[in-house]
């Protein structure tokens, strides 16, 4: 008879945002892992698995297009005279769910159906020096 870890009547923790978010990321590597590999199969079914989602899970903190987090943010070179800076993204929505990254905020801004050049980032507040 197998035993459960869990207390009767208890309310068992459900996974956080991040971790399904982290889930996600990694079934899209796997496919792409198969893919490389030449198994063709299983990366045609991870796949259909990853399409039949309506969307990937949306989890504040972490951006919906590239994947980053408060974690792990992006580095953006930025041109400083002769120089580029490297300087960590920020979060550009207020539910912290796209990052400054500019790929990420030009399909965000085209899906909220607004043109790019509404809005501005100041990337000098989040500059990274050794």
């Amino acid at each position: 008879m197998s035993q459960s870890n869990t207390v009767p009547g208890s309310v068992q923790a459900q996974p956080s945002g991040g971790d399904i978010a982290v889930r996600y990321l990694e079934r899209k590597l796997a496919a792409v892992e198969a893919l490389a590999s030449g198994r063709f199969a299983d990366a045609h079914r991870l796949l259909l698995d990853l399409l039949a989602e309506a969307d990937p899970p949306v989890v504040a903190g972490h951006c919906r297009y590239c994947g980053c987090s408060d974690a792990h943010g992006c580095a953006i070179a930025v041109p400083d005279g002769e120089e580029r800076i490297v300087v960590r993204c920020s979060w550009w929505d207020d539910e912290r769910t796209v990052c400054s990254r500019l790929s990420c905020i030009a399909r965000f801004e085209r899906e909220q159906g607004r043109d790019l050049r509404t809005r501005t980032v100041d990337p000098a507040s989040r500059i990274v020096r050794p």
